[in-house]
């Protein structure tokens, strides 16, 4: 699985939340961080390794260093060795909201065909619904979150059925950027965010989510 790229900063915060199944307690799982490079391959910086038995025994949050192909500890321009903080967590039995969590809510390839799709779909319906577009990224916790709660809570999802299309853009994907410039760029109020559209398409509101969490 791969996180973000996190540009012009060499302390990044990925605050992302992954996971995966644990089919023996002796197997490994990898770290591997690389230089993102807009052009071309991605640099290797270093990687480093935990023993999944060790991480069942209990949570673990702490720093490890890093090391690059010949074994060696990473060097930063400081002269200390590079670390990274990794939180780890073991769960026999995940509750529904946590595996939410570890799954892509958005799909890659959706943009303003998508939106326009259910602007129609919104305009064939009587009364007519409205259009829910919900922007954001995978990697934002909140915008699964929220999505979760549309989708699975019984009252905002009957809601959602009665008067509502529901459209998912990733904010982040360069096809979607158009459709945003249209809207007023309003993921630069935070993730996720709500716009309110009719059926022909109007904008009726923004909604900022903070007041939600």
């Amino acid at each position: 699985k791969q996180g973000r790229a996190i540009k012009q900063t060499l302390m990044p915060k990925w605050e992302e939340l992954f996971s995966f199944p644990i089919r023996d307690p002796a197997q490994f799982i990898s770290f591997s961080m690389y230089d993102h490079e807009d052009f071309g391959h991605d640099d290797f910086m270093g990687a480093f390794k935990l023993k999944m038995e060790d991480c069942m025994r209990e949570d673990r949050s702490e720093m490890f260093k890093m090391v690059n192909q010949d074994g060696d500890d990473v060097i930063g321009e400081d002269g200390s060795p590079c670390m990274c903080r990794i939180s780890i967590k073991y769960t026999p039995h995940a509750d529904k909201l946590s595996l939410a969590l570890t799954r892509s809510i958005y799909d890659a390839h959706a943009n303003e065909d998508d939106l326009k799709l259910a602007i129609r779909a919104a305009a064939g319906t009587h009364p007519k619904k409205r259009v829910l577009l919900q922007l954001g990224s995978d990697w934002s916790l909140a915008c699964k979150k929220l999505f979760f709660v549309l989708v699975e809570n019984r009252s905002c999802r009957q809601l959602l059925d009665n008067y509502y299309e529901l459209v998912l853009l990733d904010a982040e994907m360069e096809q979607n950027f158009p459709v945003l410039k249209k809207l007023g760029d309003p993921q630069h109020l935070g993730y996720p965010v709500l716009v309110v559209l009719d059926a022909y398409g109007r904008d009726i509101t923004t909604q900022t989510t903070p007041e939600l969490e």
